[in-house]
């Protein structure tokens, strides 16, 4: 799938849940009518694993204008440093996000555009980076109500970033980060609702 033409005349009010995933070479897909959707979405959103372009919900908010309400029921998949990085203008009004938050990608060094974040409804996954050495941006972060999993991130050494965290809801995985040596960054955490992994 390379397009979306073809859905110009879906009523971007008869849709309820949005995804796009998994399309190799669809690169294009601010087609009006998804972007009137994505301006009042009523249900869940899921967009990933498409090519540059159309690969996050993040790249397609900007391509279709960017300040967009926060999802309702979302799952935020956030697969570049430009993602990161443009989150705020996409988003610019969402400190409390529902649904599964996804950070996963190569050239991700730093979480800074993620600054305004106070609280997460679902999971946390931070995972597979090579080069993200702390979680700094995440400062304002106070509570998730699912798990976090922090998982193979090769060159971070201690979790910074994450001290105003005070409850999980879930459980709490930190495994395979080879240059890991502190946990310096959870003293402020009081609350784990689940298992606890690391």
């Amino acid at each position: 799938l390379t397009s979306l033409k073809g859905l110009e005349n879906i009523d971007a009010g008869s849709v309820i849940d949005l995804t796009i995933c998994g399309n190799s070479l669809l690169s294009t897909c601010e087609v009006r009518n998804i972007c009137d959707y994505l301006s009042n979405p009523i249900g869940s959103v899921t967009i990933h694993s498409n090519a540059t372009g159309c690969n996050s919900v993040v790249e397609l908010a900007n391509a279709c204008g960017g300040s967009i309400p926060c999802l309702p029921v979302g799952n935020y998949y956030f697969v570049s440093q430009a993602d990161i990085d443009n989150f705020q203008s996409a988003f610019p009004h969402c400190t409390e996000l529902a649904g599964t938050i996804t950070i996963e990608g190569g050239d991700i060094t730093n979480l800074n555009g993620l600054n305004k974040l106070t609280s997460i409804e679902g999971d946390l996954l931070i995972q597979y980076h090579t080069s993200l050495a702390s979680l700094t941006g995440l400062d304002n972060l106070t509570s998730i109500s699912g798990d976090i999993s922090i998982y193979d991130n090769d060159a971070l050494t201690n979790l910074t970033g994450l001290e105003s965290l005070i409850s999980i809801g879930g459980d709490l995985h930190i495994t395979y980060n080879a240059s890991l040596t502190s946990l310096m960054g959870l003293e402020e955490l009081t609350s784990i609702e689940g298992g606890l992994e690391i």
